[in-house]
């Protein structure tokens, strides 16, 4: 059956049976409705209390698996960096030895001693089909993470970065006090 709804500018989706149940909307303006809500998708939808609770749980827990995957593919790369290094006999000591006494603050870093420094290796294609499918998953989730920031809800952009500081906080608890050539990778505002 056809919905036979007045649609306004603003209507993004309808539920039809017999008549129209109910009208969505997606705003581009700052707000704080929650009620008669579509999130990204027409399937997507906020009608009640607890089913705003509900996206709001879900995009927390987007936001903590999105930190997640940013732990894992660090955590992957370290793996694959270090069994690279072991292969080739690739030895990173550091010069000075007398900061042992000093606090974390005051320690000057020096510059490794390598014993062999290869420009790049290439990373074996089991690791590096990992790498991809875990960048990609992340790139997904950023972009979505980011489409629903775009809904200019408060409540909505609040859940993702609760989420984001939660799994920041969670897995992200190291930090590494020797230099790094690493660079940060950025794809879009999220990466």
């Amino acid at each position: 059956m056809i919905c036979q709804c007045q649609r306004c500018a603003r209507c993004v989706y309808s539920i039809c049976a017999d008549i129209c149940l109910i009208s969505l909307q997606m705003d581009m303006l700052w707000n704080w409705d929650v009620k008669d809500r579509c999130i990204v998708f027409s399937s997507w939808q906020i009608s009640s209390a607890i089913s705003a609770i509900f996206s709001i749980i879900t995009i927390i827990l987007l936001g903590v698996l999105f930190e997640w995957l940013k732990y894992r593919m660090r955590k992957l790369d370290t793996s694959i960096a270090n069994s690279l290094a072991i292969a080739y006999n690739i030895h990173t000591s550091y010069k000075n030895s007398n900061n042992l006494n000093r606090s974390a603050v005051d320690i000057e870093v020096d510059e490794p001693t390598t014993v062999q420094t290869p420009a790049k290796l290439i990373v074996p294609k089991h690791q590096q089909v990992q790498r991809s499918i875990l960048y990609a998953a992340s790139a997904a989730l950023s972009f979505f993470l980011m489409l629903i920031f775009m809904t200019y809800n408060g409540f909505l952009i609040a859940a993702v970065v609760v989420g984001a500081g939660l799994g920041h906080y969670t897995f992200h608890r190291e930090i590494e006090v020797a230099p790094s050539n690493e660079s940060s990778s950025a794809l879009g505002c999220h990466l």
